[in-house]
């Protein structure tokens, strides 16, 4: 489990100040589909010395913020409903806020047809995300709150 990833889900799930004017965008890929990229490229004689990037997609803050508030909201969680500028966003100095500053009206974009010639069917964003929130609530670094 990477910390960004826990820091991000938790400080969304928990009284995030709000969604920065402008968005930012976050890219997925999910770690099993990772593993499987890394393993048919180290058996395949063809990818010798080639790069394999995969995202299997870029969401906006709002978006995914969307998606955790329609999915989690009755688990107890808060989630964000304003929008903050830029400068209210640096105020904050929240660890989670100013990543997202840096990334500030940039859409992420790749090209993944390298890896579905190697035949990887990436996971769709929603099943990473509820998959992550899931292992996060079942280890205990993200426990459901009571109404």
């Amino acid at each position: 489990l990477h910390r960004t990833t826990l820091m991000m889900f938790a400080a969304f799930m928990n009284n995030y100040p709000g969604v920065i004017e402008g968005d930012s965008s976050l890219s997925f890929i999910d770690v099993r589909d990772l593993a499987e990229i890394h393993s048919r490229v180290l058996f395949n004689n063809e990818s010798d010395g080639n790069r394999y990037m995969a995202v299997s997609d870029a969401w906006k803050t709002s978006q995914i913020i969307e998606f955790l508030r329609k999915n989690y909201e009755e688990k107890g969680f808060t989630f964000p409903t304003k929008t903050i500028t830029p400068d209210q966003a640096k105020e904050t100095k929240h660890p989670v806020v100013l990543y997202f500053l840096g990334t500030l009206g940039k859409v992420i974009t790749f090209d993944n047809a390298k890896v579905k010639k190697l035949g990887v069917d990436l996971r769709p964003t929603e099943e990473i995300i509820k998959d992550t929130i899931s292992g996060l609530m079942k280890i205990g670094l993200l426990p459901e709150k009571k109404n």
